[in-house]
C-alpha cells in the first residue's frame, strides 16, 4: 500500500512538473510573440518606414517648384500670380514641418547632415519670406536674388534625402534581422512546447490507462465485497428467521408452561390453604398443619418464580405493552409499602415514606409501577436485617423528572457485583445466606420495566451500610 502511494506521489509530481513546464513555455512564446507584434506594428516605426525618404524628396521638389514659380513671376509670366508664389512657399513650409516634427523628425535629426540641412532650410525660409512678400511683378533682379539663396540649399537637401534613403534601407535590414531572430526563437519555443506537450499527452494517456486499470480492480473488489455482503445478509436473514422461530417456540413454550404449571400450582396452593385453614375439620395430628403451611408457602413461591420468568420472557420478546396514565403517586407508594410491611418477616412499621409535595402525580403504567415497587421493596425487605429500616423517598429532578428512591440498611452489595445483580438470575455473593429465597429476577425486571417507560434505574450500594435504588421517570 505504501509503495502504491509513493508511486502515485512520484507520478503526480512528474505530471505536475511537465504541466508547469509546458504552460511556462507557452506563456514565454506568447510573450515573445506579443513583443514581436508590438515591435512590428509600432506607430513611430510605421511612420518612419518609407515616410522619411518621401518627405525629404518632397522638400527637395518643393524647393525646385518654388524656384520655378519665382522665376516665372519675376520674368512676367501672366499665368503666375503673387498668390501662387506664396502658396508654393506655404506648401514648402508645411513639408519642412512634417519632416522635422514627431518621431520622424527625431530620426531625421539623428542622421548625419540631417539636422544641418533642416536648420538651413528653416533659416532660408525665414530669410526669404519678407523678400517674397515684397517681390514685385517683373522684378527680375529681386527674383534672381531669391532664387540664388534657394539654390544654395538644394544640394544639402538632396544629399539629406540620399542619407535618409540609406538610413531607411539599413533600418529595414535591421528590422528584418530582428524579426528573423524573433521568429527563430518563437519557433524554437513552440517546438519545445510541442515536444513537452506531446510528452505530457503520452504521460496523461498512460496515467489514464493506469487509472482505468485501477478502477477496474476497484470495481472487481467492490463486486467481491458486494457478493460477500449479500452472502452475509442471507446468512443473517437465515439467522434472524431461526431466531424468530426460536422466539416463537419460546413464546409457545412459555404459554404452555403458564397453563401447565400455574394450573396445578394454583390447585396445590388452594388445597394447601384449605388444609391450613382446616376447612373440613381439625387435623388429627398437629404436624399435618405444619406440612400444609410448608406446601402452601412453597407453592406460592413457585407461582411467583413462574410469574417472574414469564414477565422476563415477555420483556425480552418485546411483547410488553406500556399503558401510561396519570395517577396519584403517593397513595400507590403507601399501598405498596403497607403490603410489604404487612408481609414482612420482622415488623410492619420498618418501611417508612418521605414523599415530597411536588411529586403527587406520575404519568406511567400503574400496574407496571406497582410491580416495580413491590419487586424493589421485597428485595429490600429480604436483604435487610431484623433491626434495619427501609425508606421510600420522592423528589423532583432538575429536568422536572419524578425521582423515587428506595433505601435500606441491609447487607449491601460489593462494587464488583453491582453489574451482575442487574442481569437475569444474578445474585451478589455477599447475599448468599438469603439467595435461596429468590431467583435474582427482581432487579432486572424492575430495570427493564422502567426503561420501557423511557426512564432509568440507578443502583448505589456499600457493603455493611445498605443499598439505594433510584428510579428516574421522565416528565410527561
Amino acid at each position: 500500500m505504501s509503495e502504491w502511494k509513493s508511486d502515485k506521489a512520484r507520478s503526480g509530481g512528474a505530471k505536475t512538473g511537465l504541466l508547469l513546464a509546458t504552460v511556462g513555455l507557452f506563456l514565454v512564446s506568447a510573450f515573445i510573440g506579443a513583443v514581436f507584434m508590438m515591435q512590428q506594428f509600432r506607430p513611430d516605426q510605421a511612420e518612419v518606414r518609407g515616410s522619411g525618404l518621401w518627405l525629404a524628396t518632397e522638400v527637395d521638389r518643393e524647393l525646385l517648384r518654388l524656384t520655378s514659380v519665382i522665376g516665372r513671376y519675376a520674368r512676367g509670366d501672366r499665368d503666375v500670380t503673387h498668390d501662387d508664389v506664396m502658396l508654393r512657399f506655404d506648401i514648402l513650409w508645411s513639408q519642412v514641418d512634417n519632416l522635422r516634427s514627431g518621431s520622424l523628425g527625431q530620426h531625421v535629426v539623428s542622421i548625419s547632415e540631417g539636422e544641418d540641412a533642416i536648420d538651413g532650410v528653416v533659416s532660408l525660409l525665414d530669410n526669404i519670406e519678407p523678400a517674397l512678400q515684397q517681390l514685385a511683378y517683373r522684378d527680375l533682379s529681386a527674383g534672381q536674388a531669391i532664387i540664388d539663396q534657394i539654390a544654395v540649399m538644394i544640394a544639402p537637401i538632396h544629399k539629406m534625402a540620399q542619407r535618409v534613403d540609406k538610413w531607411e534601407q539599413e533600418f529595414i535590414i535591421e528590422q528584418t534581422r530582428s524579426a528573423n531572430r524573433s521568429f527563430f526563437l518563437l519557433a524554437l519555443i513552440i517546438a519545445a512546447t510541442s515536444v513537452l506537450g506531446t510528452v505530457l499527452l503520452v504521460f496523461l494517456f498512460r496515467e489514464n490507462k493506469r487509472a482505468r486499470d485501477a478502477e477496474s480492480r476497484v470495481r472487481q473488489i467492490n463486486q467481491t465485497l458486494e457478493q460477500r455482503v449479500l452472502n452475509r445478509t442471507r446468512d443473517l436473514e437465515v439467522a434472524v428467521q431461526i431466531a424468530d422461530e426460536a422466539n416463537a417456540a419460546k413464546s409457545d413454550f412459555m404459554a404452555s408452561m403458564n397453563h401447565e404449571l400455574r394450573t396445578p400450582l394454583n390447585a396445590i396452593s388452594g388445597f394447601a390453604q384449605m388444609l391450613v385453614q382446616e376447612t373440613f375439620g381439625k387435623h388429627s395430628d398437629p404436624h399435618y398443619l405444619d406440612y400444609a403451611k410448608s406446601i402452601h408457602d412453597s407453592s406460592q413461591h413457585l407461582i411467583e418464580i413462574v410469574g417472574d420468568v414469564l414477565d422476563l420472557s415477555k420483556i425480552e420478546a418485546g411483547q410488553l405493552e406500556v399503558k401510561a396514565t396519570k395517577f396519584s403517586l403517593h397513595p400507590v407508594i403507601e399501598e405498596c409499602s403497607r403490603l410489604i410491611g404487612d408481609g414482612s418477616r420482622v415488623h410492619s412499621n420498618r418501611v417508612t415514606t418521605e414523599l415530597a409535595d411536588d411529586t403527587t402525580t406520575l404519568f406511567a403504567d400503574l400496574t407496571l409501577f406497582r410491580q416495580i415497587m413491590l419487586n424493589l421493596l421485597s428485595n429490600a425487605d429480604k436483604y435487610t436485617p431484623m433491626d434495619g429500616l427501609i425508606t421510600v423517598r420522592t423528589e423532583r429532578g432538575a429536568g422536572n423528572e419524578i425521582i423515587v428512591r428506595i433505601s435500606d440498611t441491609g447487607v449491601g452489595i460489593e462494587p464488583e457485583d453491582l453489574m451482575m445483580v442487574l442481569e437475569p438470575f444474578g445474585q451478589a455473593r455477599a447475599n448468599s445466606q438469603v439467595a435461596h429465597e429468590g431467583t435474582g429476577l427482581g432487579l432486572p425486571i424492575a430495570k427493564s420495566l422502567i426503561e420501557a417507560h423511557g426512564g432509568r434505574l440507578e443502583l448505589e450500594s456499600q457493603v455493611g451500610t445498605g443499598t439505594t435504588v433510584t428510579l428516574v421517570f421522565p416528565n410527561e
